[in-house]
């Protein structure tokens, strides 16, 4: 009977003591940070002075388009979907900022038009996707491409000229006082709170976590849908503005430039692709990963080309990385 008793102990015992060590395993967010600082300790052995304040400053300022964009894609991947209109949106805000601005005393009426014109486009999505089934990448693949085409019908594929001096010198850098970085802090507070502290975010979350509980459940899908894709075109032009101010001048295909990235940069910081789960806490970090990365390349006389192709293995390696961890969890 003592041996009987010793073999019903032994498993309850093994148990106890896994799960401390369950606990301790890192979560993707908690990952994601930690590679953005062993990115950061690797930028500064291969140059001295990358982690000082100035530097910092820089890169945070040049990041923060970037993190203004993926706050909007991750509301929409955590519901399981994807936003290819942010490039095109991105474009027209951009672009069309120093064209319509320019030469109207009443500047911000303006901008709230761009804006207005941008939610109404992530309106359409959200339609398309609701109410026609139209596939997420096909429909905002499309709204991006007559967006790109609208705008070169507008400008004559002209250039748009000079934004206007008053937002060119809001955004200018100057050390952590950037109208850019103050930007995406309030993106940043405002993303945080929609998505972890209220109703709205619950219902993110349930979506993208099963569509058909969450209708059980009484949550209807469309109305949380078409504010998640107003949310993303809304943020899409944000950036656009403040990088007008930012570059001071408009460019056609500057809006490529932050499509895959802000995907990655959602991806990176532990938001599933399918759905569900996530944060915007874990994109912030994943912004930082690329940032990171493409300043250290950028100092080390990498081509453009170069460093998008340096962006992208970053971006497989720590997926493939992430994916080991939930099979080991598994």
């Amino acid at each position: 009977m003592s041996d009987v008793a010793n073999v019903d102990v032994q498993p309850e015992t093994d148990i106890d003591s896994a799960k401390p060590k369950s606990r301790l395993r890192m979560t993707p967010t908690v990952a994601a940070y930690g590679a953005a600082v062993l990115v950061g300790v690797v930028g500064q052995i291969l140059h001295p002075g990358f982690l000082g304040s100035a530097h910092l400053s820089t890169v945070l300022s040049l990041v923060a388009v970037l993190g203004i964009v993926a706050a909007g894609q991750t509301f929409v991947i955590i519901t399981g979907g994807i936003d290819l209109s942010v490039s095109g949106i991105l474009a027209f805000a951009e672009v069309m900022t120093p064209y319509w601005v320019q030469g109207h005393s009443s500047r911000w009426p303006i901008l709230l038009l761009i804006i207005v014109i941008a939610a109404a486009l992530g309106v359409i999505n959200a339609i398309g996707i609701t109410v026609f089934a139209i596939q997420p990448l096909i429909m905002t693949l499309g709204v991006g491409a007559i967006v790109d085409g609208a705008v070169l019908v507008l400008t004559g594929g002209s250039s748009t000229g000079l934004p206007p001096a008053w937002l060119a010198h809001s955004m200018a850098h100057n050390g952590w006082l950037s109208g850019l970085l103050i930007t995406w802090v309030v993106v940043s507070v405002l993303a945080y709170m929609l998505l972890h502290r209220s109703t709205f975010g619950r219902r993110v979350f349930a979506i993208g976590t099963s569509p058909r509980a969450a209708r059980l459940a009484g949550i209807r899908s469309w109305p949380t849908l078409l504010g998640v894709y107003a949310f993303s075109a809304v943020m899409a032009a944000i950036a656009g503005i403040v990088l007008a101010g930012y570059s001071g001048s408009g460019d056609f295909g500057i809006g490529d430039t932050y499509l895959f990235p802000s995907i990655g940069a959602v991806v990176i910081g532990g938001t599933s692709i399918l759905g569900g789960r996530g944060g915007y806490i874990g994109t912030i970090a994943g912004v930082l990963i690329l940032g990171v990365i493409d300043s250290i390349l950028t100092l080390s006389n990498i081509a453009a080309a170069g460093r998008q192709i340096a962006q992208g293995l970053a971006i497989l390696l720590i997926l493939i990385l992430y994916a080991r961890e939930r099979r080991l969890r598994q």
